[in-house]
C-alpha cells in the first residue's frame, strides 16, 4: 500500500526474486544503488519526495523485505534515529508482523550500542571507522544516510524444525568497502515448531520414488477468516535406492493450477493473486538417500480469506467462506529433471483438508 503513490514501483512484491527485481529496474529505468553485507544484498531507490526505498534480498535471490525510510541519497545528510525507529514500528504494525513483540525504542538502540563489546580481527568484524559510526549514533541520535532497521523472523534449524525469531539489526552503509554492516539490537527466540512428517500431506511417488509433501504452518484443525499461514513443501525419497542428479530450486513459486483449492462439494475456490510467472532464484544440485527429505522455500504467506491483498508479506489469498471444508493441493518441481513419459503427471502433493470458521468459532 505504501508503494501506491509510485506507479513505477507497483510491480515490486515480497514474492519477487532479485533477477525479477532487476528486470523491473531495467523496464522502469529506475536508478538504484546496490549494497551488500555477507549473504545479504540491498538496493536503494530515491523516491524523489524526501524518501528512499530499500529492497533487500538473501543470497539465494529471495526478497527478504521492502522498506521505506526518510531521506534521499545525499552524502552529507543523516537520518533521525527516532524517526527510523518510529517508521520501523509503524511498518510492522501495518504488516501484522511481530505484534506480540514490544515495540522498538530509541533508548534500546542506544543502550545496545553503548554496551556492545566491539570485536576486532575476525573477517566479519567492523573496522575502526564503522565502530566509530555506530558510537556516534549513541551520541548524536542520528543515523548515516542509507541506514535502516531490518528484522528476521524465522530460521530453519532442521528439515522439520523451524525456529520463530524476532531478530532486529541496525544496518549501516559500510565504510571502506561495499555493502552494509550490522549490529544486532534484539535477538528474541519466540517459539519452536516441530513438524511431524506423518502430518505432511504426501503425494504418490514418481517412478523414481520421489514424493512431494505439503504442510500448512501453523497446523490447526480449524482456521478463522483472515488467518495467515505458511505453506511448507518437501520432497522425500520413498524408494530403496539413492536418487541423484537432482536440482533443487532455491525458490519455488506456485503458478495457476500448481496451487488448487476446492470445497466440500468439489467446486473450485478462487485464489488470488493468480501468479502468471514462475520465479526462480537459482538452484543447487543434490541427491536423496532412501528416506531422506529436502525442504523447499515457498516465499510469502497464504491468507485464508480476509483482505490481505495489499499486504506485501502475503502472496495467495484463498476466497474462503465461513463453514467451508477446503481441500488444498500443490503441484511443483520435486528436483527430478528427467523427461517425463507421455501421460505422466507432474509431481503432486497429497491433500490438505482444513475447516474454515468465523473468528468467534475457532478451536485450535
Amino acid at each position: 500500500e505504501f508503494l501506491k503513490p509510485y506507479p513505477k514501483l507497483h510491480g515490486l512484491s515480497l514474492d519477487m526474486t532479485e533477477p525479477q527485481f532487476l528486470e523491473i529496474v531495467k523496464q522502469q529505468e529506475l536508478k538504484t544503488k546496490k549494497m551488500g553485507e555477507g549473504d545479504k544484498t540491498a538496493y536503494h531507490i530515491g523516491l524523489g519526495d524526501g524518501l528512499t526505498l530499500i529492497v533487500m534480498f538473501r543470497n539465494d535471490g529471495t526478497c527478504r523485505g521492502i522498506q521505506r525510510i526518510r531521506g534521499e541519497d545525499a552524502v552529507d545528510e543523516t537520518i533521525s534515529l527516532a524517526e527510523a525507529v518510529r517508521d520501523f514500528n509503524a511498518e510492522n504494525k501495518q504488516l501484522g508482523r511481530g505484534l506480540d513483540q514490544p515495540a522498538m525504542t530509541e533508548d534500546e538502540v542506544i543502550a545496545v550500542i553503548k554496551r556492545d563489546q566491539w570485536k576486532r580481527g575476525d573477517p566479519w568484524s567492523l573496522n575502526e571507522k564503522e565502530i566509530a559510526a555506530f558510537k556516534a549514533i549513541a551520541e548524536s541520535k542520528r543515523l548515516p544516510k542509507g541506514s535502516y532497521l531490518d528484522v528476521d523472523t524465522e530460521d530453519r534449524a532442521e528439515t522439520f524444525l523451524l525456529k520463530q525469531l524476532w531478530q532486529v539489526r541496525l544496518m549501516l552503509p559500510a565504510i571502506g568497502h561495499d555493502g552494509f554492516v550490522g549490529l544486532t539490537i534484539r535477538d528474541t527466540f519466540v517459539a519452536e515448531e516441530k513438524i511431524d512428517p506423518k502430518n505432511v500431506a504426501w503425494g504418490k511417488p514418481d517412478s523414481d520414488g520421489l514424493s512431494l509433501g505439503a504442510y500448512l504452518s501453523p497446523r490447526k484443525t480449524q482456521y478463522a477468516l483472515g488467518d495467515r499461514v505458511r505453506l511448507r513443501l518437501f520432497v522425500r525419497n520413498d524408494s530403496t535406492k539413492p536418487v541423484g542428479g537432482l536440482t533443487f530450486l532455491n525458490v519455488t513459486t506456485l503458478v495457476g493450477e500448481d496451487f488448487t483449492v476446492t470445497d466440500q462439494t468439489g467446486a473450485k475456490i478462487a485464489v488470488s493473486p493468480d501468479h502468471d510467472v514462475r520465479v526462480v532464484g537459482g538452484a543447487t544440485g543434490g541427491a536423496l538417500a532412501p528416506g531422506d527429505v529436502h525442504a523447499f522455500n515457498i516465499p510469502g504467506e497464504i491468507s485464508i480469506g480476509g483482505d490481505s491483498s495489499k499486504n506485501r508479506l502475503v502472496g495467495p489469498v484463498i476466497d474462503a467462506k465461513p463453514g467451508q471444508t477446503l481441500q488444498l493441493k500443490v503441484r511443483a518441481h520435486n528436483g527430478n529433471d528427467r523427461e517425463r513419459k507421455a501421460g505422466e503427471v507432474e509431481p503432486e502433493s497429497g491433500v490438505i483438508t482444513l475447516v474454515v470458521k468465523d473468528a468467534a468459532g475457532v478451536d485450535q
